[in-house]
C-alpha cells in the first residue's frame, strides 16, 4: 500500500479514543486526520477533512452512532465505516451492519483486531469482531447478518 489512508475517530471517551488513534498511527500508511467527541463534531470533521475511513462509537453524545453512520452513508455511500462498541452480542453487530457499517469491533478486543478490521474493510469486506462470534457460539444471540451489497460497490 503506497497511499496514505486517512481516518476520522469518533468516541466520547478521550482515553479510549487516544488509544484507537495510537493503534491506527502504528501503521505508517495510516493517518488520523480528525478526532471527535460527539456526532456533530464527527460530521464537521467528515466534511472538512474528507477521511477514507470513519470509526464511530455506537453510543455517541448528541446522536446515536448508528444514526450518524446512516447520515454519513446518505452523504457518502462509498465511505468505509467501522462501529466500535462495548457490546459483544450479535444483535448489536447486526444493527450496525444494517445501518450500513462495514464492520463492528468490540472495544475489549486487542489493537491487532482493530487493524485486522481496518484491513478487511479497506479490501471491500465486512468485518465482525471475534468477540461477537465467541458470544454467538455460546448462545448469546443470533448471528449478525451482513447487508446486501449496494449496486456498484
Amino acid at each position: 500500500m503506497d497511499e496514505s489512508v486517512r481516518f476520522l475517530v469518533a468516541d466520547d471517551h478521550p482515553i479510549y479514543r487516544q488509544g484507537v488513534v495510537a493503534v491506527i498511527r502504528s501503521v505508517p500508511q495510516y493517518t488520523v486526520c480528525a478526532e471527535a467527541c460527539d456526532a456533530e463534531e464527527a460530521w464537521e470533521g467528515l466534511q472538512r477533512e474528507k477521511p477514507d475511513v470513519v470509526l464511530v462509537d455506537s453510543f455517541l453524545a448528541g446522536e446515536n452512532g448508528l444514526d450518524l453512520i446512516r447520515r454519513i452513508m446518505d452523504a457518502r455511500p462509498r465511505m468505509k465505516t467501522l462501529v466500535l462498541s462495548i457490546h459483544d452480542e450479535a444483535i448489536h453487530a447486526d444493527r450496525a451492519l444494517k445501518a450500513a457499517a462495514c464492520g463492528y469491533v468490540v472495544k475489549h478486543e486487542a489493537g491487532t483486531v482493530l487493524l485486522e478490521a481496518i484491513r478487511t474493510v479497506l479490501a471491500g469486506g465486512t468485518y465482525v469482531s471475534p468477540a461477537v462470534r465467541r458470544a454467538e457460539a455460546v448462545g448469546d444471540g443470533d448471528p449478525p447478518e451482513a447487508p446486501a451489497s449496494p449496486a456498484g460497490g
